[in-house]
């Protein structure tokens, strides 16, 4: 960000943004700059920009001016007025005020996107600039599944991705700062999808760790509130009791060696293998060199049954309740 140096004679000489300080504007922001400067940044704009989008800036400007102006109120003759936000932020907001398109630049299911929208996602809801809001939020709520065919297609993607490709073809949910957000701008759609990503990530693997495979789920777990822990902890004890309790083949209808189906479709589902609680139970109904040790009748009953879809249905759509959201 750009800027040329205000007069002297105001202290810490503040700057003027470069492309948002209007000559026509009538009324000027000063901001904190948060980028290194220790000057002051300004903001040359429009009443009518901000009253026509925001109503806490149409209640402020209808407020009459003091009676007896001071120096300090005005700055090349128009009002000044200084707000205690990052000017980066109020850059950000300013912009797409003035030009609707440069709102969103984010791409598609970047896991920094919730951190790089936390400031004019602040500002927009601070304001009441109910717009810029409302698209920021759908933006993040796009990028969260939101129902378990939209779960799968994004955990197909990421299954098939092969490390050594590049990162375009990559999709890293990172639930931790979507939750952080979430919580802090009431977005609480994204909350059941992005626990059950939670609830599948390694506490022990760090967001930045150069060595893990792209692919593999991470989280920023430091973003988490205590709060949020528990909640995950509470899930997971949720979706192992309800994966755990799933009948066993044998139990239904005649089978020819109830012994061993029990004991083969115990290790079935510990060779699925991990805290994947969904794909724990896709796998139950997919070939696999262990799952085909079962008698034929107790094979036909779990790839013949769709109670196993109902019953990971049914758990996507439980998910706040499970994780008591």
């Amino acid at each position: 960000m750009a800027y040329t140096e205000y007069p002297a004679w105001f202290g810490i000489s503040p700057s003027k943004h470069k492309s948002l300080y209007f000559p026509d504007g009538d009324i000027v922001i000063k901001a904190q700059n948060h980028t290194g400067h220790r000057n002051k940044v300004l903001f040359r704009v429009h009443k009518f920009m901000l009253s026509h989008h925001s109503p806490f800036f149409k209640d402020m400007l209808a407020l009459p001016p003091p009676v007896e102006k001071q120096p300090e109120d005005e700055i090349d003759g128009v009002q000044l007025v200084e707000m205690s936000d990052r000017a980066e932020d109020i850059a950000s907001l300013l912009e797409v005020l003035y030009d609707p398109s440069k709102l969103l630049p984010y791409k598609r299911h970047d896991p920094d996107t919730p951190l790089l929208v936390k400031g004019i996602l602040s500002l927009a809801t601070k304001y009441e600039v109910d717009s810029i809001r409302r698209r920021i939020v759908e933006h993040i709520k796009e990028d969260w599944p939101m129902n378990l065919l939209e779960w799968e297609e994004i955990d197909l993607r990421i299954k098939l991705y092969d490390d050594n490709e590049d990162d375009i073809g990559i999709i890293q949910l990172e639930p931790a700062a979507a939750i952080s957000l979430a919580r802090q701008f009431d977005i609480p759609d994204i909350l059941p999808a992005a626990f059950l990503q939670l609830s599948r990530t390694d506490p022990s693997i760090h967001w930045d760790d150069p060595d893990v495979p792209k692919a593999t789920p991470r989280a920023r777990w430091n973003l988490l509130s205590q709060e949020d822990l528990m909640c995950l902890l509470r899930g997971n004890q949720a979706l192992r009791h309800a994966v755990s309790t799933i009948p066993c083949p044998v139990a239904r209808g005649y089978c020819r060696s109830r012994t061993k189906c029990k004991s083969v479709y115990e290790a079935v589902l510990h060779d699925c293998g991990s805290v994947d609680w969904l794909h724990n139970l896709l796998c139950l109904s997919s070939p696999s060199p262990t799952r085909d040790q079962l008698c034929k009748h107790c094979v036909e009953q779990l790839e013949s049954n769709v109670s196993l879809y109902n019953k990971r249905v049914e758990i996507f759509e439980d998910l706040t309740e499970y994780f008591a959201l």
